[in-house]
């Protein structure tokens, strides 16, 4: 399924992978929302969904996987800024590719609650990410990004908070609980210091506004405006590691338990 097509005519495709239904618009199910690669020199989350797309389809007769798949419908958007994948430079600092073809960084780019009323012109990418989320009713949602080891949660901003201080959002505690699902159960994230050498995250998790804010971030926007859990997951150090197909195979080994126990949590709360 493609999203749409961006201005440089390289469309943004998303994959739904789900077990026993005809159509996922009418299933009984729970749906999770994994993206990747807003940021085009941000790599690791692009492989990774695409290593977890092959994954579902070819282990889907296994009980767990089956499990899931029965109780679940899969969302997965390998890239949500093709365009600026397109002219990714490999490095782990100083690439090019970070931002859309038309020169914004997609994560400043959202709607946000906290300046309701003004007006903003976004980006073709990001108003095609804003359809497809009016069509995919996820109630749990991940952003991978790159350049540290760490799981993020709201608020990532707040104008009445400074910079560096804890910003609660009313979800706070399951916010916690998501975050901790994530890093507990990756490989290494849970151990927190000195992952990178500019971060110290306990339990390797961070709350976005204590760590530095995002105004007109995509999570806040997900949470606030389509009910939508998201988690923004850091997977490396590396932006794009210049050995990026093995490091696809290494982040795979080291986030799958991580996504499995998070998807479990889409079976909790209300339905009907």
């Amino acid at each position: 399924v493609s999203l749409g097509t961006p201005p440089n005519d390289r469309r943004i495709n998303e994959i739904t992978i789900t077990n026993n239904v005809s159509d996922w618009q009418t299933a009984y199910k729970p749906h999770v929302k994994y993206v990747g690669n807003m940021h085009g020199d941000e790599v690791r989350g692009r492989g990774l969904l695409l290593k977890l797309a092959y994954y579902l389809v070819g282990m889907s007769a296994q009980e767990d996987v089956k499990q899931l798949l029965d109780s679940t419908v899969f969302h997965l958007v390998p890239t949500i800024n093709p365009d600026g994948f397109a002219i990714a430079t490999k490095g782990c600092i100083g690439t090019s590719g970070r931002y859309t073809s038309g020169g914004k960084d997609m994560n400043r780019d959202f709607p946000t609650h906290w300046f309701q009323g003004t007006t903003q012109s976004m980006e073709k990418e990001t108003e095609l990410v804003i359809k497809y989320a009016d069509a995919v009713p996820a109630v749990l949602s991940i952003n991978f990004h790159d350049g540290a080891l760490v799981a993020n949660y709201p608020w990532d901003s707040d104008p009445d908070v400074p910079t560096g201080v804890y910003s609660a959002s009313p979800d706070d505690d399951l916010f916690v609980h998501l975050a901790e699902t994530y890093s507990t159960n990756h490989a290494y994230m849970s151990k927190g210091v000195n992952q990178c050498a500019h971060d110290d995250f306990e339990d390797g998790i961070t709350n976005g506004n204590e760590w530095y804010q995002v105004f007109h971030g995509m999570q806040d926007w997900n949470y606030y405006f389509k009910d939508c859990f998201e988690l923004t997951v850091e997977l490396g150090c590396c932006k794009y590691p210049y050995d990026a197909e093995t490091t696809y195979t290494d982040v795979w080994a080291d986030n799958f338990r991580s996504i499995f126990a998070y998807t479990q949590l889409a079976q909790y709360g209300i339905r009907g």
